[in-house]
Order: C-alpha cells, then sequence, then structure tokens
C-alpha cells in the first residue's frame, strides 16, 4: 500500500502545496515530502491530520488507486475532476449510509427497549 503516493496524488489533484500541508502538521517540508515519498512510516495520527487538511476521508487515501487518475491524458482536466470528485462523493455516501444504519439500530434498540 502506498499511502504516500495516494496522499500525494490527491493533494495535487486538489491543488495544495506541500508546504502548507507542512505547516498545519508543525513539520519541516522535508520530513512532510518523506511522508508522501513513503520514507516513513504513518502513524494513525498523521493520516487523520492530512485526511482532515485534504478534507477527504481515511478510506479514501487508503483505497485510492491509480485508475482513478489514469485517464488524465484521454481526457480533459473537467472530465478528470468530474471522475475523481463521483469517486470521492461516494465514498462520502457509503459512509454516511454505515452511520445511517448504525443509527436506526440504536433507535430500534431504544424504542424496544422502553
Amino acid at each position: 500500500m502506498n499511502l504516500g503516493a495516494n496522499i500525494r496524488k490527491i493533494r495535487e489533484f486538489r491543488g495544495i502545496k506541500q508546504q502548507h500541508i507542512a505547516d498545519k502538521m508543525n513539520l519541516s517540508i522535508t520530513s512532510y515530502g518523506k511522508i508522501e515519498r513513503d520514507e516513513i512510516e504513518i502513524t494513525l495520527k498523521r493520516l487523520n491530520e492530512i485526511s482532515q487538511i485534504l478534507n477527504v476521508p481515511i478510506v479514501t487515501i487508503i483505497n485510492l488507486t491509480d485508475d482513478i487518475f489514469s485517464e488524465r491524458q484521454a481526457v480533459n482536466n473537467y472530465e478528470v475532476a468530474s471522475t475523481v470528485e463521483v469517486y470521492f462523493l461516494k465514498e462520502r455516501n457509503r459512509e454516511l449510509m454505515e452511520e445511517k444504519g448504525k443509527l436506526l439500530l440504536l433507535l430500534e434498540k431504544a424504542l424496544s427497549d422502553s
């Protein structure tokens, strides 16, 4: 799993500079660059910080695949952006549906207990 490479792809797609993320995380640009190059093991805490800065769920960083970006040469930037945004929206929708299911189970349990 290349978390660093996935982080870099999302960061570049979002148009965010490495320095911006390094500053937000109180890291040097060199230390942050090591994360993107997979030269150091990333902690869950750091991964969470990065996901918040990039405004994407951790699961998106973990599951990102090259095929999302592979059409870059064949289509214009708008179509690539649409493809990636749809992917992010689908991931978020899946997470929300899971949360909804859990909340419904809690509500059903609470109602049956009363």
